[in-house]
């Protein structure tokens, strides 16, 4: 990999989404979810006045702190994953206390350059994970995150010219979606790629103009198979399975603004058209692509295998998965390669508690071809 990135100038990758400091228990039992109405594997944001579960937990159980949020922890694995620090950049806002600088701290550790909005009022926000064996649920206060606005990205538009691909998590529309269409807009005119991801079933029902838009321009576009049925019923889109929404987003997606600039990750994108990329679980992952004059191909991979007793928390599979795929993206693999390096970089997290960077080399994922 290391011969490939002397191709690309640093920063390459630039990701918007919610800085968050993770923390992370594990529960024997349902009862802390049936207290506070939680569901296993769900997600629900909560306001300032419903933090009691925060403190309920710290007192109640013992707590593991990492830094978090979806396309931080994305960043953070894809730098893991390429060795060279530095090549990505962050983008969200903190608040102006020992959280944040904490967040800051760690983020930089794994080599990702930040670039935060830093707020006095707000405080920094958190996400709690609920851990039960394969199971997981997500409770986030946003805090400061909330708080981004268009000043705050257009002081760092120069840094932005220069990468290849920006990454929007669904989560930061929740709040900023003045910034995404800044950025979507960005995309188009400098024929940057788009990523998106869906995030959850909730950003769907909530936010569904705003996830369907960013779905329909994305070049690349993630999702697990349940969010991708919340998208189809919010678009109405009457599709029976996940394979035939797939197919009618890519249909209705924005072919013309997907044509990206002339360089080498450029033509390679271009090549491939509209990316579609479907998670199951240990189920087989299936990705939909294509330009818009041809019939789009359809690849189906079975997930291998890990055992039981070695997944400790799967909280962070989807967004290691996402910097597997990105790698080999930037290293211009096929898509079923793609694919297999975010199946591995994902097992690889689930083994830990967090999304945590693995305390190892990343070097087996260069053995991975298909």
């Amino acid at each position: 990999m290391e011969c490939i990135l002397e191709k690309y100038k640093p920063p390459i990758i630039a990701a918007f989404g919610n800085p968050l400091l993770d923390m992370c228990t594990t529960i024997s039992d349902s009862n802390i979810l049936d207290k506070y109405g939680l569901v296993p594997n769900g997600q629900k944001e909560v306001s300032d006045g419903d933090l009691k579960i925060f403190r309920d937990i710290r007192n109640s159980f013992t707590v593991e702190y990492h830094p978090g949020g979806a396309a931080q922890n994305t960043l953070r694995i894809f730098q893991w994953l390429i060795s060279y620090p530095f090549y990505s950049v962050f983008f969200g806002a903190v608040g102006n206390d020992d959280e944040g600088k904490l967040i800051e701290k760690l983020v930089k550790n794994s080599g990702v350059e930040t670039r935060y909005k830093y707020h006095d009022d707000y405080p920094t926000g958190s996400c709690l994970a609920l851990i039960n064996g394969e199971n997981r649920s997500l409770i986030g206060h946003l805090g400061a995150a909330n708080m981004y606005e268009p000043s705050d990205l257009l002081q760092h538009m120069q840094i932005l010219d220069q990468v290849n691909i920006i990454y929007i998590e669904s989560f930061f529309i929740s709040h900023s979606y003045d910034v995404a269409l800044i950025l979507l807009k960005l995309c188009q005119d400098k024929k940057i790629a788009l990523v998106f991801n869906i995030g959850a079933i909730y950003m769907c029902t909530d936010f569904s103009s705003e996830v369907s838009h960013l779905a329909i321009n994305a070049n690349i576009l993630f999702g697990n198979k349940e969010e991708f049925k919340a998208l189809g019923k919010v678009m109405n889109l009457e599709c029976e399975s996940t394979y035939s929404i797939a197919l009618a987003l890519h249909s209705m997606s924005n072919h013309r603004a997907h044509v990206l600039n002339t360089c080498e990750l450029g033509q390679y994108l271009n090549k491939m058209g509209k990316i579609i990329v479907v998670t199951d679980g240990k189920d087989p992952v299936m990705c939909v692509y294509g330009s818009a004059c041809n019939k789009p191909s359809v690849i189906k991979f079975n997930v291998p295998f890990v055992k039981q007793e070695l997944i400790k928390d799967t909280t962070g599979a989807g967004d290691s998965f996402i910097a597997g795929f990105l790698a080999g993206v930037f290293v211009q693999h096929n898509l079923e390669t793609c694919v297999a390096w975010g199946c591995w970089t994902a097992q690889q997290v689930i083994q830990l508690v967090g999304c945590q960077v693995p305390p190892y080399p990343s070097d087996g994922i260069d053995k991975i071809k298909y």
